[in-house]
């Protein structure tokens, strides 16, 4: 019975390791999974923006764009080479804080923020794959400004 128990748990392992290989080698934006402050000090190491991405697990459009808009090849190979990427729930943990401090609107909301905190460009709504690239690729050049 333990040897059978070991084989599966083993099992779980290697599915667990294969998974978590598959999702960082996904083509799409990769989002931190750190605190805000730590995306800020990342973004002031690397000279980029944050790239802060505020959802609802209820909002439709967020979930249109997990679903396509950030599993886009071309849309993860801008944003991950160009910005430190930090996504938030608006409801939960430092999303309410956060959500306040930056004066946002509804969901999803989208800050380009400058390593010292400051809001460089802020949007709002569903942006398909190519708007998305655009919307990045006009921040990067006001911030080159």
């Amino acid at each position: 019975m333990q040897k059978i128990i070991r084989i599966l748990f083993v099992l779980l392992l290697i599915t667990t390791n294969s998974s978590r290989a598959q999702q960082k080698s996904s083509s799409g934006i990769q989002f931190r999974e750190n605190t805000f402050a730590e995306a800020l000090q990342v973004a002031k190491k690397e000279n980029k923006l944050v790239f802060l991405y505020v959802y609802a697990t209820w909002c439709g459009p967020c979930i249109e764009l997990k679903m396509t808009t950030f599993k886009n090849k071309s849309v993860g190979s801008l944003y991950n080479s160009t910005f430190i990427n930090f996504s938030l729930n608006g409801e939960k943990g430092e999303g309410p804080m956060l959500a306040q401090k930056y004066g946002f609107q509804g969901y999803p909301s989208f800050f380009f923020i400058r390593p010292d905190g400051k809001v460089l460009y802020r949007a709002e709504g569903f942006y398909d794959s190519k708007g998305f690239v655009e919307l990045g690729q006009e921040v990067f050049k006001i911030s080159k400004r």
